[in-house]
């Protein structure tokens, strides 16, 4: 295998420049046996698993056979923001808060009142902290009228029950007066207590649980560190109180496992089991930490679905255990101050999350259970992701767990990611941008907001382009899209994602995408030009066998994989089906190299099936075996990296192909109109999370504590990114809107700072200063006004110089004259030195990346400094 392994890369890339050449086409008959095969597929989708049909909750429109009920936490904020005003702070004993604002709170009612009127649920679920900041004092408290009747109860709220659970807030105050109030809509019985909610002839179990009290319980194994632990009380929190909690607890939970009436359980509580919110160096206390084990070890040991719902973190956020049919939906964004969501490199169970103001609506049938979370400003569902259904009786398969997952599929899901909120500052940005723009995305990073390209097109396109064209997008408006609109941007999109994206896996996709626009002068309404790349990093070939395209192929006849596979290139862009002959030709070849990858990259192909996918590139099997075979494997390790390699030249055939014909403009081939501006977008597939900060920073693509599996491909993208500013960096200084003055500095105090400054460096007294004298400079403790002047005292500003002249500028001017030594100190004097400093470094960086990774990063023309990073 050692010599294998040596022989392999040239090997396959002999055979990659020679395959495109050598394929043999051979094509029948369109066959339409898996397009029905498909179809009856979808049908059947649609009739078992109604939920995963959606869109109708942000209509208002409720369906025929389903009840409703929302669920909301953290919420009670009105009088705790009039405590803040007044001065009564918590410090103090009061109840006040900086983050308690009440208008928040009103939002969130002001929009569960506007889909109550249209969805008509049956109650309310509160998860907890329904009064801030230390709960009430009693029966005559205020804070029931202020927080909850004058918010709650009017307009369509006005007659819906709240099943409430308490939280950590309210056990600050007096948990009796909470049992005791007496309100129509109010529905505290105990601590905890269960309800059932009949649907037909069965029921859904609610069981509310105590989150604080449970932590009563396991203070034999975490003592010390409870939060708010001086404000507790024995009676609800304590030691008697947590252990009678955990067998009630244990007691539902077994006899929900015994029940052939209960279709579902639906546990409510306050705090999390899991959590990616960010809690301000508030991380959960040990007893917290002790309880969410143990509930998830209670929760998840049954063979029944069981859905988790809870507050406490101030975020909307999904998780699903692996293998374990238990249900996390976080929703503590009911009105207290957001928390953001952290990063994450290797969450698996983690699905979506959100830092927006909302709420939940849980859709309820006979036969399954679908939670949309709601943006309270928009009353848009902020994202659908659709294994939030829980199927009673089994397990919810996730939509993209099925052999071919249909393009329709991620066409909704790109159209469902233009919905993103809390972009306001990114927005505004777009649409201010002139020119050129250039964005990049960290995708894996799992914080919201989280904007797609489609997001960050739309938003272009209705400043640059056409706001109709965003209009019939929002509308799902897709078929047969206008050559060069934003509905044609979307397909393309959800045909990108059809070629490298694996939802079903953790890998997330297998290559990072850039995708430039360009639109021209002459009050066009769609774009002149189209461009979609894909750039691949490290070898991952279980994240290639998950892409849905690949997956098109396995347990199916070849020809009609390839068939289907054509028809639906063809329907995504209609221009393809009117192409040349060239371009029927580049697109067949495309297409037999995705099905010889398919079945190279199949476990379960026979020797014979092996065989006929080589000879249709043109290499025989004894020819494949003399070069590659292993005693132990007879080849097939070979095989299965031949499968990535044809794979990666599929897909960058398909997209050459569909480059040529994508976007249109009437004078573009006449050469006529300028372009007006440009879009660049770059994506990347995956992004561990220490590296999130810091843009220089390239651990080892084999350390598995830092990197992920496509972290080689990040490096390189994050490089291309850079390049651009680096390309231009001395835009800043020699041209551009924002340049720097030349000529002597208008203050003569500067004027002559900059002079003796000079002369200190220029050792040869030859009017030029090269990077050595530079650096010895720098180096010299005694020059300390040059020292502060750049910033030396800092590190990171001594390693980035001492890169900077080390490696930079061996390909770069060697030296400078005054003129230029004056800028430099003028971007110093302005703080922007260290940046620039940054992109000219990343630049030569950027080498080494393409060149560490065989990365090749195809440059993006017409990029200027208009430039976020996101």
């Amino acid at each position: 295998m050692a010599q294998l392994q040596k022989e392999l890369p040239k090997a396959l890339w002999l055979l990659h420049t020679d395959v495109m050449a050598c394929i043999r086409s051979r094509w029948a008959l369109v066959a339409l046996i898996f397009a029905s095969v498909a179809s009856l597929i979808l049908l059947f989708r649609q009739l078992a698993f109604p939920g995963l049909e959606h869109g109708h909750i942000t209509a208002g429109v409720p369906k025929a056979g389903m009840s409703y009920f929302f669920s909301v936490g953290d919420f009670g904020v009105a009088a705790c923001e009039r405590g803040y005003k007044a001065g009564d702070l918590e410090n103090s004993g009061g109840i006040g808060h900086r983050n308690c604002v009440a208008s928040n709170q009103k939002l969130v009612a002001d929009a569960m009142d506007k889909l109550a009127a249209l969805l008509k649920p049956k109650f309310i679920l509160s998860l907890g902290d329904n009064f801030y900041i230390r709960g009430v004092k009693d029966l005559d408290d205020s804070q029931l009228q202020e927080s909850f009747v004058d918010v709650y109860s009017r307009g369509h709220l006005e007659e819906l029950p709240w099943q409430v659970s308490l939280g950590d807030h309210d056990h600050r105050g007096n948990v009796s007066a909470l049992l005791l109030w007496q309100h129509k809509q109010w529905k505290l019985p105990a601590p905890y207590y269960s309800f059932r909610f009949p649907v037909g002839k069965k029921h859904i179990e609610f069981v509310i649980v105590d989150s604080v009290g449970l932590e009563g319980g396991v203070l034999d194994q975490a003592p010390k560190g409870r939060r708010f632990e001086q404000d507790l009380t024995d009676e609800f929190a304590g030691p008697a109180a947590g252990q009678r909690q955990w067998q009630w607890l244990s007691e539902r939970t077994a006899a929900y496992g015994e029940s052939s009436d209960t279709l579902l359980q639906v546990v409510a509580g306050h705090r999390p089991i899991r959590s990616l919110a960010y809690r301000h160096g508030s991380p959960p206390s040990p007893p917290e930490l002790v309880v969410a084990k143990r509930l998830l070890e209670s929760l998840a040991s049954g063979e029944k679905p069981v859905a988790y719902l809870h507050g406490h973190d101030h975020v909307m956020q999904h998780f699903r255990e692996v293998d374990k049919p238990l249900y996390h939906f976080g929703n503590g964004a009911g009105g207290m101050g957001i928390h953001p969501l952290q990063e994450c490199a290797n969450c698996t169970e983690f699905k979506w999350g959100a830092s927006a103001f909302g709420f939940a609506v849980h859709e309820v049938g006979d036969s399954s259970m679908v939670v949309h979370f709601m943006d309270a400003k928009t009353l848009q569902e902020l994202r659908l992701v659709d294994d939030v259904v829980l199927v009673y009786g089994g397990w919810a398969p996730s939509a993209s767990s099925t052999a071919a997952a249909p393009l329709e599929t991620f066409k909704r899901q790109q159209v469902e990611s233009l919905h993103v909120k809390g972009m306001d500052h990114i927005s505004k940005r777009i649409q201010d941008a002139t020119g050129n723009l250039l964005v990049c995305l960290e995708s894996a990073l799992p914080s919201e907001p989280c904007p797609s390209i489609g997001y960050i097109a739309a938003e272009w396109f209705s400043a640059r382009v056409s706001k109709q064209g965003v209009e019939e997008v929002y509308r799902g408006n897709l078929d047969r899209p206008t050559p060069g609109s934003l509905a044609e941007l979307i397909v393309l999109l959800a045909l990108l994602d059809f070629l490298t994206a694996t939802p079903s896996t953790g890998f997330g996709s297998t290559a990072s995408r850039i995708v430039t626009l360009k639109v021209r002068e002459g009050g066009a309404q769609c774009v002149a030009h189209m461009e979609l790349q894909a750039i691949f990093g490290a070898p991952d070939i279980d994240a290639v066998r998950h892409t849905a395209v690949i997956q098109l192929f396995q347990g199916k006849d070849t020809q009609d994989a390839k068939t289907s596979l054509l028809e639906t290139l063809r329907s995504t862009c209609p221009q393809c089906r009117v192409g040349t002959v060239e371009f029927e030709k580049k697109l067949n070849e495309a297409v037999q190299l995705m099905s010889a990858a398919a079945t190279c990259l199949n476990s379960q192909a026979s020797k014979e099936d092996l065989a006929e996918a080589l000879w249709e590139v043109d290499i025989s099997w004894d020819d494949w075996l003399r070069i590659f075979a292993d005693p132990d494997d007879a080849g097939f390790a070979a095989v299965d990296l031949l499968g990535l390699e044809l794979y990666r030249s599929a897909v960058q055939g398909l997209l050459e192909c569909l480059n040529e014909v994508a976007g249109f403009y009437a004078g573009e081939t006449m050469g006529l109109d300028p372009v007006k501006a440009s879009l660049t977008v770059l994506q990347t597939c995956a992004a561990p999370a220490s590296w999130a900060q810091d843009p220089l920073q390239q651990p080892e693509i084999l350390d598995t504590s830092t990197a992920m599996s496509h972290s080689g491909c990040v490096v390189a993208l994050r490089c291309h990114l850079l390049q651009h500013a680096i390309d231009s960096r001395f835009n800043r200084l020699y041209g551009g809107p924002f340049k720097i003055p030349t000529g002597p500095d208008p203050d003569p105090r500067l004027e002559k700072r900059w002079q003796e400054l000079f002369e200190s460096v220029d050792v040869n007294r030859n009017g030029e200063v090269s990077m050595d004298e530079w650096k010895e400079a720098l180096d010299n403790e005694d020059n300390e006004e040059l020292r502060d002047l750049f910033e030396f005292d800092q590190r990171p500003m001594r390693i980035l110089a001492k890169k900077l002249f080390g490696s930079v500028h061996v390909h770069a001017d060697s030296w400078v004259d005054m003129e230029e030594f004056r800028k430099a100190c003028r971007m110093a004097y302005r703080s922007e030195l260290k940046w620039h400093f940054i992109y000219m470094m990343a630049g030569r960086e950027a080498e080494k990346a393409d060149d560490r990774h065989g990365t090749h990063v195809p440059s993006v023309q017409g990029v200027t400094d208009n430039y976020i990073y996101i």
